[in-house]
């Protein structure tokens, strides 16, 4: 074993070299495994000394878990030390779990603290979930107690989600909660949807809780999309969100039953939202039924043009020409201006020349106004010089100023040069340019 070593002083990266000492350290006696971890540190720097590390830490952890963490807390030097710390930690974790999360507990270094607490987490989510709860009060930083908590969320989805979502509900509250919540509450809803279901009615009423709702109702929807809509009938005054959200899935579905089921709503300022919403869905699979169907609603003119409205939003997104065409045949009026503004908004953020070249076939200048008005809006973010131009053909003086402003104000913030040169030069009135341009 000693000529072994001193070949290995000098040839680190023998892979013979590697095989035959691993063997012995394997074979070593375990009341010798702190001298031959001296013998280790022997070596130079390197993969092979941390790989033998490895090797005598497999045993050594398993063996006296305690011993061989202190050890490497405090008697090996920073070189990759918190790596060994993680792994020392998890092969004592797979023999004593209990005594492992002490030690973590008791003796875990902050910086070390997310790699101890992922690889603990990772050795006890299937034998021993539970003892990841008493590493809660001893993690200090936010993201690692989040790891903790996604950890224990996955070990207890299947065998006990109400816990895990208690879990949840405990953690501060932000993207990590949310994100956990959408992960766990589908999840659930697919095993046991009534026990789901109860656990989101005891939740304090809030965004979070509707935002458990919608989760909830995917699975729901599909597999019973009446009953989906009946329980959101069921709910307090000022929670149509969750009926609308139903409607909208169902409508992408089954829309023709999703409709029949909707008529029959006594509400009317209910029937014509729920109707906009599950139009919206059906739009989103097949516009030009959707806008079909719209022409035969039997409902007031006013929710007849928000149906309309919804098809023609949902339908810009798939085939703006087509929605363009068909938001042109509306009536002449506000409802009819929204429309064209939605699509040429819409379509300029995907094709801004097809949706500039079919500006000049728009029927009127109101008309025209209102979809440059829109096509210019859609490039104030990505190109704003471009957004000015299109700002500038708007006949309706209050219209072009407004969006010309804004779309000069981003251009200055990417191209001070060029977008002052452009409006000094240009015809905008005065005060406003005196706005854009303040004297230094």
């Amino acid at each position: 074993m000693k000529d072994l070593w001193a070949t290995a002083l000098t040839k680190t990266k023998d892979e013979r070299l590697r095989r035959e000492l691993s063997q012995l350290i394997q074979r070593a006696d375990l009341s010798d495994l702190p001298g031959v971890l001296e013998w280790i540190e022997q070596l130079a720097p390197s993969e092979l000394r941390f790989e033998l590390r490895k090797v005598l830490f497999v045993r050594w952890a398993r063996a006296d878990g305690a011993s061989a963490m202190f050890h490497v807390q405090n008697q090996i030097e920073t070189e990759r030390g918190p790596d060994l710390m993680a792994f020392g930690l998890t092969e004592w974790a797979k023999v004593n779990p209990a005594a492992a999360v002490r030690w973590f507990a008791d003796a875990a270094q902050k910086q070390v603290q997310a790699q101890m607490t992922v690889a603990l987490s990772g050795a006890l989510a299937t034998q021993s979930p539970d003892l990841l709860l008493q590493l809660m009060p001893a993690v200090m930083e936010e993201p690692v107690r989040t790891e903790l908590c996604a950890a224990i969320v996955q070990s207890w989805k299947d065998n006990n989600p109400a816990g895990a979502a208690d879990l949840i509900l405990s953690m501060t509250s932000g993207p990590a909660q949310a994100d956990l919540l959408a992960q766990l509450i589908p999840h659930w809803g697919e095993k046991d949807r009534r026990g789901a279901l109860q656990w989101v009615q005891e939740m304090t009423a809030g965004a979070l809780q509707n935002t458990a709702l919608t989760h909830l109702s995917y699975d729901w929807v599909r597999s019973a999309p009446e009953e989906a809509a009946q329980y959101a009938r069921t709910l307090p005054t000022g929670t149509d969100q969750f009926l609308i959200t139903v409607t909208s899935q169902w409508g992408r579905l089954e829309p023709e039953a999703a409709v029949r089921w909707a008529q029959q709503l006594q509400d009317s300022d209910l029937k014509e939202k729920v109707l906009a919403s599950l139009l919206a869905g059906w739009a989103q699979e097949n516009p030009e039924a959707a806008a079909n169907f719209v022409k035969k609603l039997a409902i007031g003119a006013g929710g007849r043009e928000s149906a309309a409205i919804s098809v023609v939003t949902a339908w810009a997104a798939k085939d703006p020409a087509a929605a363009a065409e068909w938001a042109t045949s509306f009536p002449a009026g506000p409802q009819r201006d929204y429309a064209i503004e939605n699509v040429f908004y819409q379509w300029a953020l995907v094709d801004s020349v097809a949706a500039v070249s079919r500006l000049g076939r728009l029927p009127s200048s109101g008309e025209r106004d209102t979809a440059l008005y829109a096509t210019a809006g859609s490039l104030v973010d990505t190109f704003p010089d471009l957004a000015v131009q299109w700002a500038a053909g708007v006949g309706n003086e209050p219209l072009r100023n407004r969006q010309t402003e804004r779309a000069a104000r981003a251009w200055l913030a990417v191209d001070p040069k060029a977008a002052r040169a452009w409006i000094e030069l240009s015809d905008l009135p005065v005060a406003l340019k005196r706005q854009l341009l303040p004297r230094s």
